[in-house]
């Protein structure tokens, strides 16, 4: 228990510096404004379109359709707000860059969430 503590901590540290780190990181966003337009890359990565209206609603309650949002305090990150223990340390970078700056790696890892548990990592 104790280990896992520390783990936490030191994760929850850790984000605070990469939220402040990421800011501003460019990104290849698809034209528009808002949630919905990561539908199409949402769809293109696997999720089901039966999931459309939730995963809108989820992305812009989350994050308002930015792929670099960040919470400082939680560290939770980009367009579904993934947090640390789904995505921290598992791959270090992808072209130059931590992985999960990409959104396509978001929705990607967001959805092997949705497989695992349905919306409740969202609180759904």
């Amino acid at each position: 228990m104790r280990t896992i503590l520390i783990a936490l901590l030191l994760t929850t540290a850790l984000s605070a510096a990469f939220c402040a780190s990421s800011a501003a990181m460019p990104t290849q966003d698809p034209p528009g404004s808002g949630a919905a337009r990561w539908w199409p890359l949402a769809r293109y990565v696997g999720w089901p379109a039966s999931a459309r209206s939730t995963f809108v609603y989820v992305v812009n309650r989350e994050s308002h359709g930015q792929p670099h949002a960040c919470n400082s305090y939680s560290g939770c990150y980009g367009l579904l707000q993934l947090h640390p223990m789904h995505w921290f340390g598992k791959r270090r970078r992808v072209k130059g860059r931590p992985w999960i700056f990409w959104p396509v790696n978001q929705l990607r890892l967001g959805l092997r969430l949705y497989r695992e548990a349905g919306w409740a990592p969202w609180a759904l």
